[in-house]
């Protein structure tokens, strides 16, 4: 009789011992995401996002769990957070909000755990884990998208500057510029004003007035001094700022915009999608700034005829912008490698199916067959009666022209 109660048991084990985070009906995934802190309106359609994409759906017969957990935009609350998620028993780390967090995840994450879709350009994510699958264009492509278009449009390389806090995203859009001025800029005062910022001996809030970077402390919207090392930048090249790139926080960025016209500089402000464009345009109206603008965008129009953007537009509704299509692009993801796997629904078996592959969304395609990242897009929209709208290299070329 004994060994018939052990042969019973034995029948009753599954085949194979299951990953962490996944049971016989349920996925459970993890996300740091700002829903209390000074991006927490942007989180929230993040959040939304990925709900609507992930919560309603299953893959390989099962349902997904999305454990939630508020990072408040201070990278210091990530360790104790992902040790939070980690006795949560999580399958893999999905939309981790913003670069610094992001960064912050690495050092402490497990070897072999998973991170998909973080909401983030850095390079470092793109070259650092082969664990990391990124849906969304690099700050470096969103960079040169914006520098090869200025300088066709007849402006120099000296007449292209950069403003930023003093994060890691600050940090990864200074290399940025660097990197597009490469193919285009022979060795001269601008990337030598880029080296002296970057190599500079100091904390990145002291580097100001070394070159064509203005730096602002983040959480803050105190912009004056880096509108100062812009200022200086020009008398000391004789030259103009006719479009500075912009990286940050929406009410900083909207701030910088507001402060430098109050001085009557003739500056274009061309923001990065991470600044995102629903915050970026309430924080310009609010000042009064409702033309002008550039912004680029990583992910589709959110009025583009593909099956996917209306998918999400059902599911979200009026809450559907940039940021929110991202999180929902990026939740897609998951369920279309997720489905993809034979076998075993382990990390190496969904890694092995991501690497080297080609995903269809309905209609957006991404592509894995040369590196970690799925999709180069980069769009240009411009600002007009308050609304980003989407524009294209030649128009946009019309509307860096300088005044008359």
């Amino acid at each position: 009789m004994r060994y018939l109660v052990l042969w019973l048991l034995v029948l009753s084990l599954p085949l194979y011992a299951q990953e962490a985070g996944v049971s016989n009906n349920l996925i459970r995934l993890g996300t740091l995401v700002d829903l209390s802190g000074e991006q927490q309106a942007q989180g929230q359609r993040l959040r939304a996002g990925l709900e609507a994409a992930l919560l309603e759906r299953r893959t390989q017969g099962r349902h997904i769990e999305l454990v939630i957990a508020d990072h408040r935009s201070h990278s210091a609350r990530v360790p104790d957070l992902l040790r939070q998620l980690r006795e949560r028993e999580i399958f893999a780390l999905i939309g981790v909000h913003g670069t610094t967090s992001a960064h912050a995840a690495l050092p402490v994450l497990d070897a072999d755990m998973l991170m998909i879709g973080p909401i983030s350009g850095s390079e470092r994510l793109r070259n650092e884990r082969t664990s990391i699958m990124n849906f969304r264009a690099s700050y470096t492509q969103e960079i040169e998208t914006v520098v090869q278009t200025a300088l066709d449009a007849g402006l120099d390389a000296t007449e292209l500057c950069l403003l930023i806090p003093d994060d890691d995203d600050g940090f990864a859009s200074l290399n940025g510029l660097m990197a597009s001025f490469t193919p285009r800029v022979a060795a001269n005062a601008p990337r030598r004003g880029l080296e002296a910022v970057l190599t500079a001996d100091a904390p990145l809030l002291e580097r100001n007035h070394l070159g064509p970077v203005g730096i602002y402390s983040r959480h803050t919207e105190r912009v004056r001094e880096a509108y100062e090392s812009l200022k200086r930048w020009e008398d000391s090249q004789n030259t103009t700022c006719r479009l500075v790139i912009a990286a940050g926080q929406a009410p900083a960025v909207a701030a910088f915009i507001a402060y430098s016209q109050y001085k009557q500089a003739t500056w274009r402000v061309s923001a990065l999608a991470s600044t995102g464009a629903q915050d970026l345009q309430t924080a310009l109206s609010a000042l009064g700034i409702r033309e002008g603008v550039v912004h680029t965008q990583v992910v589709p129009s959110i009025s583009a005829p593909l099956p996917l953007v209306a998918q999400a537009r059902q599911a979200l509704g009026s809450a559907l912008d940039p940021i929110a299509l991202e999180g929902y692009i990026v939740g897609r993801l998951f369920l279309a490698v997720a489905d993809a796997v034979e076998g075993p629904l382990t990390r190496a078996n969904f890694q092995a199916v991501a690497r080297g592959r080609l995903f269809s969304l309905d209609g957006l395609m991404l592509d894995f067959s040369q590196n970690n990242q799925g999709s180069d897009l980069v769009s240009l929209h411009y600002l007009q009666e308050s609304e980003f709208r989407s524009t294209d290299a030649n128009r946009l070329r019309q509307h860096l022209q300088p005044p008359n």
